[in-house]
């Protein structure tokens, strides 16, 4: 592996790290917005709105932490492709 694809490969890891921690910041976010909603839904049961926002928000969360998670597995491959060729 030459210099500059050595350099290519930790600016990708970095920046890939970089997004992995933005990517966990939506998933706090997210958390954060359920919680709310789960509270709103305890005062207000037979509420539909709350239901359905509740509903949606867990569907959002999941969303995020399905992409969370494909952006970590690329990361460790990239980090063990890096390795291997070091």
């Amino acid at each position: 592996m030459s210099l500059a694809e050595r350099k290519n490969q930790v600016q990708l890891i970095k920046d890939s790290l970089k997004d992995l921690q933005e990517w966990s910041g939506l998933q706090q976010a997210a958390l954060r917005e359920l919680a709310a909603a789960k509270e709103a839904l305890k005062k207000a049961p037979q509420d539909p709105a709350s239901a359905k926002r509740y509903e949606k928000l867990g569907e959002k969360l999941l969303s995020i932490m399905e992409s969370r998670n494909q952006r970590e597995a690329s990361l460790i491959s990239a980090r063990r492709f890096f390795r291997i060729y070091d």
